[in-house]
């Protein structure tokens, strides 16, 4: 899930010029790296900051992703007792 995150968040990057995306939604810290530093929590057994840094690359940046990635983050937002978050589907 975290690699379809990243993959579409590069993806987006690709189609824009780095002076395009000075001052938008992609000028954050911790997405161009995002899948790693979500590793990297998870290496560390941090679950649920990987989750939250999941959560981020995610909402912030308005991707949208598989059916099935919804879903896991639905289930692991339930498991973690937390509302499940807002997350648009592809098509």
């Amino acid at each position: 899930m975290a690699t379809e995150a990243q993959s579409r968040i590069e993806d987006a990057l690709a189609r824009v010029t780095p002076s395009e995306i000075e001052g938008t939604k992609f000028d954050q810290v911790g997405l161009r790296d995002g899948l790693k530093i979500v590793e990297d929590y998870l290496r560390d057994g941090e679950f649920g900051v990987a989750f939250d840094h999941l959560l981020y690359m995610v909402i912030e940046t308005d991707i949208s992703l598989t059916s099935s990635s919804v879903l896991f983050v639905e289930q692991t937002a339930a498991a973690l007792g937390l509302p499940a978050p807002r997350v648009p589907v592809a098509h």
